[in-house]
């Protein structure tokens, strides 16, 4: 299900950013030595990545602040929310904070953990995978696109854009899946060889505010 939310362009200030914290947590991996980490390289980034997630999951359950780009219709837009995760770890939350009443929410997006199949970016898959209106949407905004992430999930209840089941090429009037139609084959070829319908697929988009943002939030969900 899906909530109208206002005043999203004041949220930002009940959200809390990643801090120092977290994004020194987050380091390179070191220059490997023929190929391989040493027994101390290895503890040393087993040691950094606990660091990285623990703290990910600490600012996450109190809300780290985002962009939602919200597909179609005449709410379409870009908003500014924040992405939490509830307590026990199980959803994913897509929400606006109420100024008038702190820690009171209205929930845009309800993702089970469990359920995440798949998380695209603009910087590693390039613009194929999305939508193009979405794509104008994050540009007439004024964000980078570099900062543009999409997760897919399934057994959704109609909190997100539905994924279309058709083949790359084929043509069903507006269902037509040509390029940047934000049609994901791997993921949809994925769902059909487990028994699923990739029309049970959904999805969302998030503009995250900064580099660090970005791929700490993907190096702690791919996990």
């Amino acid at each position: 299900w899906m909530c109208c939310c206002t005043d999203d362009l004041e949220t930002s200030e009940n959200i809390m950013p990643l801090n120092d914290e977290a994004e020194t947590a987050f380091v390179p991996m070191p220059p490997l030595a023929n190929g391989k980490l040493t027994p101390h390289q290895q503890e040393v980034q087993k040691l950094k990545l606990q660091a990285m997630v623990t703290t990910f999951a600490r600012q996450a359950v109190q809300g780290v602040p985002c962009t939602y780009v919200r597909e179609n219709g005449p709410g379409s837009g870009c908003f500014r929310m924040q992405y939490s995760i509830t307590s026990g770890l199980e959803n994913l939350l897509i929400s606006s904070a109420d100024n008038a009443t702190p820690g009171d929410t209205e929930v845009e997006v309800v993702c089970p953990m469990a359920m995440i199949k798949d998380i695209y970016t603009y910087m590693e898959d390039g613009q194929a995978v999305f939508r193009q209106d979405l794509l104008q949407q994050v540009e007439e905004a004024g964000l980078d696109k570099e900062l543009l992430i999409m997760i897919v999930f399934t057994n959704g209840n109609g909190n997100g854009q539905s994924i279309q089941a058709l083949r790359p090429g084929s043509s069903n009037g507006q269902n037509s899946t040509c390029p940047g139609d934000g049609f994901y084959p791997a993921e949809a070829d994925a769902a059909t060889s487990r028994g699923e319908a990739s029309s049970n697929l959904f999805r969302f988009c998030l503009v995250m505010d900064s580099l660090a943002s970005r791929d700490i939030f993907l190096e702690c969900m791919r996990i």
